[in-house]
């Protein structure tokens, strides 16, 4: 099996906690090999918000 890159994007929209969660689901998945993260200044005062 391949493993897979996954990009995830954060902007601050709200979806902060929707993004922690798809983190953690992907770094279980033996098929992803990589993950970049993007994560905007509002996005990065978002989570840490709700850290």
């Amino acid at each position: 099996m391949t493993q897979q890159n996954v990009t995830v994007a954060v902007t601050g929209a709200g979806g902060t906690g929707v993004a922690k969660a798809l983190l953690a689901a992907l770094q279980q998945d033996d098929r992803v090999g990589h993950i970049n993260l993007l994560v905007s200044a509002n996005g990065r005062k978002l989570l840490n918000l709700n850290a």
